[in-house]
């Protein structure tokens, strides 16, 4: 009689993702989506364990046995069906009582004025379609910065986005804000930001360096790259407004240095 098979059931854990059944391999942090062969594999060892045989033969009216088989391997291979055999240890987890935070990221809009072909969502090419942050979340994440982190002597405020140009004005407020809340306790703030640089004005980028941000630039390569990527709504390239308004901040700008992402 062949050995029992078991479910490692400290190994995995299963999402479901609207119609796609998702396993997350737990000692590896990889996420795989489960076929159907490895569902009904799961689910039957989810009862009482089966020998290799027993279960190719309760799955013999929907599966091939050497898939059954082929996928079972594959399975014992991830240590999420074991045999019995020994299993790799796990490893001790050591309990983290305080972790110093010094930088918290404004998602000041979701929304976006261009129409990158990569892009995961799928307002950024609308601006107004866009959540954008309010003052007081804004403020209320600063605050929760400082209260967790009230011994650090340097921190980053990050502006996110989509484009965070396209909310400006929360972007102002928070610079005022900031630097009279940080004066005001003795500590050192920045300022951090990723532009697409389509908004880039003489007037912003002086503000911007006036303020010493660190700021990064969004250009995918050269002209045939970026233009078949980073497009407007209306599918034309960006790279010649891109390239025009990096030469102008490179020019005005220089309290820190600037950085191309």
């Amino acid at each position: 009689m062949g050995a029992i098979l078991n479910l490692v059931e400290r190994n995995l854990h299963e999402v479901q993702v609207d119609a796609n059944r998702m396993l997350f391999h737990i000692p590896s942090s990889s996420l795989f989506a489960s076929d159907a062969l490895t569902g009904s594999i799961i689910d039957a060892l989810r009862g009482p364990g089966c020998t290799p045989e027993d279960l190719i033969q309760r799955l013999a009216g929907a599966y091939d046995g050497a898939d059954v088989s082929d996928t079972l391997r594959e399975l014992m291979a991830l240590e999420l069906v074991s045999d019995g055999s020994p299993l790799t240890p796990e490893i001790g987890v050591k309990r983290v009582e305080r972790t110093a935070i010094n930088t918290v990221v404004l998602n000041v809009n979701t929304g976006c004025n261009l129409s990158c072909t990569y892009c995961y969502k799928e307002d950024l090419d609308k601006p107004s379609a866009g959540k954008k942050m309010g003052l007081d979340t804004a403020i209320a994440s600063v605050e929760m910065l400082l209260q967790e982190s009230p011994d650090e002597e340097r921190y980053t405020v990050v502006f996110f986005g989509g484009e965070p140009l396209s909310n400006r004005p929360l972007i102002e407020a928070m610079v005022d804000y900031c630097e009279q809340r940080f004066a005001a306790a003795g500590k050192f703030v920045e300022f951090v930001m990723t532009t697409n640089a389509t908004l880039l004005t003489e007037e912003v980028v002086d503000y911007l360096n006036a303020h010493r941000f660190g700021l990064s630039v969004s250009i995918d390569g050269p002209k045939t790259v970026h233009d078949r990527n980073r497009i407007t709504v209306g599918g034309q390239g960006t790279y010649d407004v891109v390239r025009r308004k990096a030469q102008m901040l490179l020019e005005r700008y220089d309290s820190r240095p600037v950085g191309r992402g």
